[in-house]
Order: C-alpha cells, then sequence, then structure tokens
C-alpha cells in the first residue's frame, strides 16, 4: 500500500500487456530486503521472481508467463507486488496468450 511517508520505491514492467516474458523494473532507496512476487487475480501465489537482500539502486529480473512448478500460466490478469523493507508496490500486469 502506498501512503504518507513512505520513501521512493518503485515497480514497473515491461512489455504489458506481454506474451510470453516481461521485464520487471524496480528501484529501491535503500540497501534492504526486497521480494517481487506475482500473484492471480483470485490472489494466489504464482511464482517468486527474486528475494533476499537489494543494494540501493535500480535492479531487473524477467517474469516468462510460468508458475514456481515451471508450468505456463494462462493468459490474464496478474498481479507483481513489491515488498521491502519501507514499503509494498502493487502493480496489475496482462499476460496475453
Amino acid at each position: 500500500t502506498e501512503g504518507p511517508g513512505v520513501p521512493d520505491i518503485n515497480i514497473t514492467n515491461y512489455p504489458n500487456p506481454f506474451n510470453p516474458r516481461t521485464t520487471v523494473e524496480y528501484t529501491m532507496a535503500m540497501k534492504g530486503m526486497a521480494s517481487i512476487t506475482v500473484y492471480d487475480a483470485s490472489g494466489r501465489l504464482v511464482a517468486t521472481l527474486a528475494s533476499g537482500i537489494r543494494d540501493a539502486g535500480t535492479h531487473h529480473t524477467a517474469w516468462d508467463g510460468r508458475d514456481s512448478g515451471g508450468s505456463a500460466v494462462s493468459g490474464g490478469v496478474y498481479f507483481l507486488r513489491f515488498e521491502s523493507d519501507v514499503g509494498v508496490r502493487s502493480r496489475k500486469m496482462i499476460l496475453v496468450r
């Protein structure tokens, strides 16, 4: 959630809509814990793209439209969730199959 007093953290993905791959770009104002996860429209965890300590700055990872078991997911709306020590951001993504 966004709110007053939350330092600059940002997440985006491109292209969006995408098929079969999208690049996730996230920026951290300070070094700390970060987690990038993908959820489906019903709120189920689909995949974890990154988790761990990250330096301040801009980072990139990719999602290939597969779940954590390696199976291709169906087209539709997915939510990218970025959690860090200083806040949470979410972004809607559309996978076109």
